[in-house]
């Protein structure tokens, strides 16, 4: 029978109970909604009444649950019969077992013997519960590969296993040890170890696996990959003239915001000679050595080269769009959007040297980002003590729509530092490479598919100069055929650029969030680099600058973007801390949506996985606002209700509503807050995460979103007072704060 989540409380439900035809069966109660098993009469019935979500499909599980051994302690899954109430964890811990995290849903993952267990299935809100099955803490890419793997072609296979505790990691150290693999890293507060798998290697590498799966303690097994850089006009692009430009405007500039970037390096790498864009206003820069876990690849692991950008250049422009002031261009024309913010310069490039069996192209690259420490959080946390708030990555690699540890280290991060903003450049591997007219689905990568980042796609420019460059020309390859094959590189702004990686992430998530310019961007350029070097295109008048393009460029000019929202909050919302989820739904709240040839949602879409959100705007960001708030923490079962008006001048207009929240660390979604928006003509309008609108969004059935952390409405602004409900459908880690943004558009 399906089991349905009824939104009443208990009295109301009590009420409605009494005339309800056929068999059902009370399951759980909570303060704002019952769950109700039903049989598909009575179900119907009850959509007439009240309002209705059908969670039959929640309950499902990420792998068949066997049993395990009948001595010591092993993993196990719990799944509750509805969403999980604190009472029923704190009850399971009482019977002896280890809590150790949310898996989705309505499923926890324990630590217990067999006695213990069998004392957590006789409570009577436990629905099933059995052994974690070892295939499914294996990531599908690694299963994929070990299926084709015939044992015969030699490849460098270098792990990372992630452990539920790090007090574990010495005992699967050893126990790795013994398999005969070497340990090249540990990293404990990631809770992961680097190993490297030799070729020809003691058994087959599947076996190998299988077996790296089922030590105690293990959580995933992946492939360790390395990190690679995401290869005037935009500000306008980006709608900036009633924030920025106007004379009456907000004239917002990034005064008083201080943003981390992450990239190769800065200009010469010293505060007392920097690059004149950046003088007086690098408050911290650092060069990071290469990280121990580089090790299987490379000679000169902990070397450190310094934090001058001496190969791409491709730091120095990056950090130019941010906030670069453009004293070395003429009449300042070259600057970023928050040119007078301060920055805080994390240098990750180091010159390699390559062990002899790594494969090209990497062995032809002197130059890698191999200084990104092995756990995420010294990255982060480094940025955060020095006062940045908002964060800048145009890096990133792995397995296309997985979730890694670096995904998990930063979603910990922000959901620990509310206040720290993360934007991640979605990556440059779109192409269509079944040459069938269309850019293929899910190539964004790690740290692009974190739940609690801001994931940055690429529109193009709009430069007449670089018309006859085209996608087919400088990739032939990964555009073989019309559209994409002749279409120029930057000579429509209302498109996203054809390499830009599309979505969605492997537990369906749509990404990018958002995207900005990204094609022949002009922006400083390193005083270090050879007079050769010239990126996409030198500057006609002015070797201080250059050209260049990617989902690298895009990013920058989204994080001076996210500086100037921050800035506006603090100084005319009185926001004194905003959030990361404020700022993040503010930013997708003025997006203006771009015309997609997405099959998800097609032109009525709200997000899609080419664009998100649409192209940031500033103007409308800003401008239009209704609400910009916090919301309270909120733990499974209770609401969250907030009234606003629309006045009678908004009435030819449309509202977005979008709901944000930093959720707990995890693979799929862990705390699932739900959006629901009453216009004043009481119609009913429920929060999406992805694609159209429902069609059954005024019927009596809901269809609440369960997959992601932001939720968008968007409908015609009817004047009068509208009604936003947030609903914790489902808050295992809570409480679970949240933020509103509400834009005309």
């Amino acid at each position: 029978m399906p089991i349905l989540k009824v939104f009443a409380p208990r009295a109301a439900w009590a009420q409605t109970a009494k005339g309800l035809p056929g068999a059902w069966r009370l399951v759980a109660t909570y303060p704002a909604f019952v769950v109700v098993e039903a049989q598909a009469t009575t179900a119907l019935a009850l959509a007439t009444r009240l309002p209705t979500e059908d969670i039959t499909e929640q309950y499902r599980l990420p792998g068949d649950v066997g049993v395990a051994p009948s001595r010591g302690t092993h993993h196990h899954l719990v799944q509750f019969i509805g969403p999980v109430k604190q009472a029923w964890l704190k009850a399971v811990a009482a019977c002896g077992a280890t809590l150790r995290e949310s898996l989705g849903d309505f499923s926890y993952v324990v630590k217990a013997n067999a006695a213990t267990m069998r004392k957590v299935a006789a409570l009577d809100f436990v629905r099933t519960s059995g052994h974690w099955p070892h295939p499914a803490r294996v990531s599908p890419t690694l299963q994929a590969e070990c299926a084709h793997d015939n044992g015969t072609t030699p490849h460098l296979h270098a792990l990372t296993l992630e452990v539920f505790d790090a007090k574990d990691l010495p005992a699967v150290a050893q126990a790795v040890r013994a398999m005969g693999l070497t340990v090249q890293a540990a990293a404990p507060g990631a809770r992961t170890l680097t190993l490297q798998v030799p070729f020809p290697g003691p058994r087959p590498l599947a076996q190998i696996i299988q077996s790296l799966s089922a030590i105690h303690g293990v959580r995933w097994v992946r492939e360790k990959v390395l990190a690679r850089k995401r290869n005037d006009v935009a500000r306008r692009l980006m709608g900036t003239h009633h924030t920025v430009s106007a004379p009456r405007g907000m004239q917002l500039t990034g005064l008083g915001e201080v943003i981390g970037v992450c990239d190769t390096g800065l200009d010469g790498g010293r505060v007392d000679d920097m690059h004149p864009d950046f003088a007086g206003r690098v408050k911290f820069i650092k060069s990071y050595p290469i990280a121990a876990s580089w090790a299987p690849w490379v000679h000169n692991v902990g070397d450190d080269d310094g934090a001058a950008d001496v190969d791409s250049g491709h730091g120095t422009h990056v950090a130019g769009s941010v906030l670069g002031n453009g004293a070395a261009s003429r009449g300042r024309a070259l600057r970023g959007l928050a040119h007078e913010a301060q920055l805080v310069f994390q240098a990750v490039e180091q010159r390699v040297q390559w062990k002899p069996h790594i494969p090209s192209p990497d062995r032809d690259q002197p130059y890698a980002l191999a200084g990104i420490p092995d756990d995420l959080e010294t990255l982060l946390h480094d940025a955060y003590r020095q006062g940045a708030r908002i964060h800048s990555n145009s890096w990133g690699g792995g397995a296309p729509g997985e979730y890694d540890d670096q995904c998990r280290r930063l979603d910990d991060y922000v959901w620990r530092h509310k206040s720290f903003c993360v934007l991640v450049a979605a990556g440059n591997d779109g192409s269509d490479g079944n040459a069938d007219g269309r850019i293929d689905a899910t190539s964004v990568e790690s740290p692009g598919t974190a739940k609690n980042c801001i994931t940055v796609g690429a529109s193009e420019s709009q430069r007449a100069a670089f018309g006859d460059t085209t996608y087919g020309a400088w990739w032939p390859n990964s555009f073989p055929v019309a559209p994409f094959r002749r279409d120029a590189l930057a000579d429509n702004p209302r498109q996203v650029v054809a390499f830009s990686s599309r979505g969605p992430t492997a537990d369906q998530r749509p990404k990018p969030d958002v995207v900005a310019p990204g094609t022949f961007i002009l922006s400083t350029r390193s005083r270090r680099l050879p007079e050769g070097s010239t990126g996409w295109a030198p500057h006609a008048n002015n070797p201080l600058y250059f050209h260049l393009g990617g989902t690298s460029m895009a990013t920058p000019l989204a994080a001076g973007a996210v500086a100037l929202l921050r800035q506006a909050l603090r100084q005319h919302h009185g926001i004194k801390q905003p959030s990361a989820a404020l700022l993040k739904a503010l930013l997708m709240a003025g997006a203006k949506r771009l015309p997609s040839s997405s099959s998800v949602g097609g032109a009525d879409a709200l997000i899609d996985n080419e664009q998100g959100a649409g192209l940031i705007n500033l103007d409308r960001s800003l401008q239009r606002v209704l609400v910009a708030a916090h919301g309270r923490g909120l733990r499974t079962g209770q609401l969250s209700t907030r009234r606003f008006e629309v006045p009678d001048s908004a009435k030819h207009k449309t509202i977005r509503v979008v709901m944000a929240y930093s959720d707990a660390p995890g693979e799929r979604l862990v705390n699932n807050l739900n959006l629901l928006v009453q216009d004043p003509a009481e119609t009913r309008h429920l929060g999406r995460g992805s694609g159209a609108p429902p069609s059954d969004a005024d019927a009596g059935v809901m269809v609440l979103d369960q997959t992601h952390n932001v939720e968008i409405v968007q409908a015609r602004a009817k004047p009068g007072t509208w009604t936003l409900t947030v609903a914790a459908s489902n808050v295992p880690e809570g409480p679970q704060d949240f933020a509103l943004a509400v834009v005309l558009v």
